[in-house]
């Protein structure tokens, strides 16, 4: 069994104070969560990059 297997992973709601949401993927084909104005532009850089095959995500199993 691997060790990430153990974590708990942590939920990402939609808030309404910051910037989090849903970026949905079509090279991962799934949605990308993110939790900053950062991972946001990251995702969507990347998505935009021809040469990545898919996005790293952080997400241990998914959501």
């Amino acid at each position: 069994m691997e060790e990430h297997e153990n974590m708990r992973q942590r939920k990402i709601g939609i808030k309404t104070r910051s910037i989090s949401g849903i970026i949905p993927s079509k090279k991962n084909d799934e949605n990308v969560w993110f939790e900053s104005a950062l991972e946001r532009d990251f995702a969507l850089l990347m998505e935009s990059d021809p040469d990545l095959v898919t996005l790293p995500t952080s997400s241990l199993g998914g959501r």
